[in-house]
């Protein structure tokens, strides 16, 4: 009875799933690059392929100063903070300590107003140390393309450039050496940090966008053929190949006409397994957006779940991506959990214990922020603008061009 019932939700989901969709948007966002008839390149143009850390330092100071305010302002300002989390699991720990995780990311907000950016971005040797790494990361992503999402015809093209790590790596080395006072280098690492992650992280989210063409569409209808469209597949999937895991990069070159889809399709069921493991948590389970984002209800709020991600390090829940009933909650979050990351290394306490803090705010969402590019396909390619507004909100990337 319970097959028959699953099977029965499964078919609802696909009908649901099967609504009016075109490919206006692909045609004016991808660019497929052909030599000699065979597909060499997919490049994503509304990606700058200009870099500069103006954007991230603009941005952040903006995002400061905005909160600065907000305090200032707020008599309960800790209170607020508490009301907006006070029902999120992924602030939990191993030992389901939720109060000390949200009082520590309001002791880490709260050192926001102590960081004196001016000064620290006037500081002649942290311009000196900024503009190297600025250079260095420049000149790598010159190298790369960041618009470029696949190439399939070379089985090991990403695998053999994963280069901004390393430029990270001597980046930090050099901010250490160089930068005796604290608040300095601690504005420093977390920058760096930050900046590597968004302009790396990126071509994935973007990538993500593509995989939902690809997963909704007939080849034909992007331009392509079933072969083209496998090799586009190994290409994204082989950009996720961890530097260190040469055997996982020999073996997408041995099965490269199958190594994307079959890591797709594994993700697939993963998911659907995922949702069927989960269904008995939310009342009803609606419309399955793509392969990884599903529609439902919990507790009288409608939602937008992501089957990939899980809600946090100790808890296996999926990750809530949108809200209908409050569409600016997860990016007002997720902007906190990002700013407490700042804040965190300003705190009066151990390193370890920073790290801790600092990887349970910030790891998560920014995962689930990749995750979603192909909700953000799927939304603009439905021409649905108003939605499309509230993710671009809550995906905190300055180096962004949507």
């Amino acid at each position: 009875m319970k097959k028959i019932l699953w099977l029965f939700l499964c078919f609802f989901i696909i009908l649901n799933f099967a609504e009016s969709k075109t490919t206006e948007h692909f045609e004016k966002r991808f660019k497929i690059i052909r030599k000699s008839g065979e597909v060499v390149c997919v490049l994503d143009t509304s990606i700058s392929n200009h870099f500069s850390l103006k954007k991230y330092v603009s941005y952040i100071k903006d995002k400061i100063k905005n909160e600065q305010d907000i305090m200032q302002a707020s008599f309960d300002y800790g209170i607020s903070v508490r009301t907006l989390f006070a029902e999120d699991q992924y602030l939990h720990n191993s030992y389901n300590e939720h109060s000390q995780n949200i009082e520590d990311l309001i002791k880490s907000l709260r050192k926001l107003p102590e960081i004196n950016l001016s000064k620290v971005f006037k500081d002649p040797t942290f311009v000196e140390v900024i503009n190297k790494f600025e250079a260095k990361l420049g000149s790598v992503l010159a190298q790369i393309d960041p618009r470029v999402l696949a190439r399939p015809q070379d089985p090991t093209f990403y695998y053999s450039k994963k280069k901004t790590y390393k430029v990270l790596l001597w980046g930090l080395y050099l901010a250490k050496k160089k930068l005796s006072s604290i608040p300095l280098l601690n504005t420093a690492s977390y920058l760096m940090v930050e900046v590597e992650k968004m302009v790396r992280t990126r071509r994935e989210f973007h990538q993500n966008m593509l995989l939902y063409y690809l997963d909704n569409f007939k080849e034909e209808e992007l331009g392509l053929t079933w072969s083209e469209a496998n090799k586009i597949y190994s290409s994204i999937y082989e950009s996720r190949i961890p530097w260190y895991a040469f055997w996982e990069s020999t073996k997408a070159k041995l099965n490269w006409e199958n190594y994307g889809t079959t890591s797709f399709f594994i993700g697939v069921r993963n998911a659907n397994t995922r949702l069927r493991n989960f269904q008995k948590r939310y009342s009803t389970i609606g419309k399955r957006r793509t392969f990884s984002f599903q529609e439902v209800t919990f507790e009288g709020e409608n939602l937008i779940i992501n089957l990939v991600d899980n809600e946090g390090m100790f808890h296996r829940n999926p990750a809530v991506s949108f809200s209908r009933n409050d569409p600016k909650k997860i990016g007002r979050k997720r902007l906190l959990l990002q700013l407490g990351a700042l804040g965190v290394s300003f705190l009066p306490i151990p390193s370890f214990w920073k790290d801790n803090i600092y990887s349970g705010f910030e790891t998560y969402s920014s995962k689930q922020m990749i995750t979603e590019g192909s909700l953000y396909g799927y939304i603009e390619s439905m021409g649905e603008d108003e939605d499309l507004d509230h993710l671009k909100y809550q995906y905190l990337n300055p180096f962004e061009t949507l």
